[in-house]
């Protein structure tokens, strides 16, 4: 029994974002190199605050730059499931631009290590360790085309075992992550910005809709949808070297 119940609290295996479409590096290797200046991006979540003593909480910071035709970047995270499971880990990834006359085309490639760390527990599947360090390879690509972007990335690539116990089914499954997103600019006060994620696991689906809208380019606001979470809200102020969202 303590075994089905491990495995089954893996399904959200890689920390779970509310503004991704914000920070798409952090979801795609290959969308480090969009951008020839040092951009870094930090993003920062609670859930249940209140509600429990141990709320869930992850953050994430990335910092990435294109060099001519090759992209940089670093990744740190930290997640907190609020139970008995928590990660944390660092990526160091790479893309290669393929210029066309008016489009991008990405590929891109991260690698890295995470530790899980099982906290305090009776369970005798942690007598022997409350951690474990496992190597993690994710590949993607993505395309830009004036004002449309698309992705597709494959995170969990090396579908490592955890081995915490003599299972061989606590592994980090691989992911697919398909993202779609646009940009419309209304007229000269008014912009807005549709995107959509699809995730996917063997036994799992997972889309998330947003639609940002932004004012006279400064000002940020928008909703968006997750299936098994449902809707949130958010609004933001962009000073062009400086964005912040909430």
């Amino acid at each position: 029994i303590a075994s089905v119940l491990f495995c089954s609290g893996f399904a959200q295996q890689f920390p779970l974002q509310s503004q991704y479409q914000f920070n798409y590096p952090t979801i795609n290797p290959a969308a480090n190199g969009e951008n020839d200046f040092y951009r870094a991006r930090a993003s920062f979540r609670e859930q249940w605050v209140g509600l429990t003593e141990n709320p869930i909480s992850t953050q994430i910071l990335t910092v990435t730059k294109r060099f001519d035709n090759n992209g940089v970047g670093a990744t740190v995270f930290s997640d907190k499931t609020g139970g008995i499971f928590n990660k944390t880990g660092f990526a160091v990834s790479y893309s290669q631009r393929v210029k066309f006359e008016r489009s991008d085309l990405f590929f891109g490639i991260s690698a890295g290590t995470s530790r899980f760390n099982f906290g305090s527990s009776d369970d005798p599947i942690f007598s022997n360790t409350n951690q474990a360090k496992v190597p993690e390879v994710a590949f993607g690509v993505y395309y830009v085309y004036n004002d449309f972007k698309f992705g597709v990335s494959v995170p969990g690539l090396l579908q490592k075992d955890i081995e915490i116990s003599n299972s061989d089914e606590n592994t980090i499954d691989r992911h697919l992550y398909t993202m779609v997103s646009y940009q419309k600019k209304i007229n000269e006060d008014w912009s807005i910005y549709p995107s959509i994620l699809f995730k996917t696991t063997a036994n799992h689906n997972q889309i998330d809709l947003n639609i940002n809208c932004k004012i006279k380019n400064t000002l940020w606001f928008g909703t968006s949808y997750r299936q098994d979470f449902g809707p949130s809200i958010y609004i933001g102020v962009d000073l062009a070297r400086v964005l912040a969202v909430y």
